[in-house]
């Protein structure tokens, strides 16, 4: 990483280069089902069942299918602020059952439901 440090003074920041070397995430706000009966559907590749944290949020590597290619992403699983934490439970309960071996292929359908507090809430299922 660069030592050049951020105008503040307190934190390296990354160049232009290394930016471009980070493995992009998936963008879960992009997908506006609000169906169950038609959820959007991505095709996922299992990285391993192995999972990550960062500043914001639990995070595993996925392989997703775009453009009849897989690419490598980062899926988040749980966000800190968040009380939310399904997703990450539904990872976790698919790893106890060898689902997310290296290279399994499954299907991540995702949709926008409501909340018991009448909110908007992201809904999912894997489908194995």
């Amino acid at each position: 990483m660069s030592t050049k440090l951020s105008k503040t003074g307190t934190k390296p920041h990354k160049t232009k280069a290394e930016k471009q070397d980070l493995t992009p995430f998936i963008k879960i706000g992009e997908y506006t089902s609000t169906s169950e009966t038609k959820p959007d559907i991505l095709e996922l590749r299992s990285e391993g069942p192995q999972t990550f944290e960062t500043e914001y949020s639990t995070c595993a590597y996925v392989w997703q299918k775009v453009n009849d290619k897989f690419e490598k992403r980062i899926i988040s699983l749980h966000a800190h602020d968040s009380r939310n934490v399904s997703l990450l439970n539904g990872w976790n309960n698919a790893a106890k059952r060898d689902n997310l071996k290296k290279g399994r292929k499954f299907k991540f359908k995702t949709w926008l439901g409501v909340s018991r507090n009448n909110r908007p809430i992201r809904r999912w299922r894997f489908v194995f």
